[in-house]
């Protein structure tokens, strides 16, 4: 009958190499843990603990609820809501991403998909004075953006108005930007507007704007056209 294994004379001819080993498993162990308690019912309580009030850029505080799904992977959030000192000013409902946050330890947010089913926009925040940031710059990665209806209320951007939209969206850290937009009018005769941004390294943009103002459309109406008038852009 062969000799059991004894690794005790090997642990204590390199001690240090079997502890890192162990400290490293254990450790592996802990974030496999961490990661599906995320998953669960009370992780997904506790990250939204951690975001429920947050400041936005000066924009107001945040208020997120109804979160379910993987929050590292593929989630949802059910309403949104972003209020200043004068009230709420953005409510969004039925929030959909799909990202890599593994991404984020290359300083890098990676959206491969961010859809959602309403945005609006009652009014123009008030922003609060913010200092300036000293802290290094960010890679943004967007790669497809939905909003079924984004409504904006009298006085936003003009008129009331509700549209569809879609983008996506890549802001490097060298600055350079590469960003596609698409705008669809849901009340409107067939109105779309898309443009294309460009941003090299040297802060030069190039802009592409291709558009359809149908005859007796929402752009035809902000172009102030003649009755019966068409444009194209």
């Amino acid at each position: 009958m062969p000799d059991r294994f004894n690794p005790l004379p090997i642990m204590r001819r390199r001690p240090i190499v079997w502890a890192t080993a162990l400290f490293v498993c254990g450790l592996i162990a802990v974030l496999f843990a961490v990661r599906l308690w995320l998953s669960t019912e009370s992780g997904r309580d506790f990250i939204v603990s951690q975001i429920d009030g947050r400041e936005v850029a000066g924009y107001g505080r945040l208020s997120v609820r109804k979160l379910e799904g993987d929050p590292l992977s593929e989630f949802s959030i059910g309403e949104i809501e972003i209020r200043d000192a004068s009230g709420v000013w953005l409510t969004a409902e039925a929030l959909s991403v799909t990202w890599s946050p593994a991404a984020l330890l290359s300083r890098t947010v990676d959206l491969q998909s961010v859809a959602l089913k309403d945005v609006s926009i009652l009014r123009r925040p008030v922003r609060a004075p913010r200092p300036d940031s000293d802290s290094k710059p960010w890679e943004v990665r967007l790669s497809d953006a939905q909003i079924k209806r984004l409504y904006l209320a009298q006085g936003v951007a003009g008129p009331e108005s509700a549209s569809a939209i879609s983008a996506r969206f890549l802001n490097e850290r060298s600055g350079s930007i590469d960003a596609h937009l698409r705008i669809e009018p849901l009340d409107g005769a067939g109105d779309r507007i898309e443009a294309t941004i460009l941003r090299d390294r040297s802060a030069a943009f190039d802009l592409k704007v291709d558009g359809y103002a149908p005859a007796g459309g929402v752009f035809a109406h902000l172009l102030q056209l003649q009755d019966g008038a068409s444009a194209i852009v």
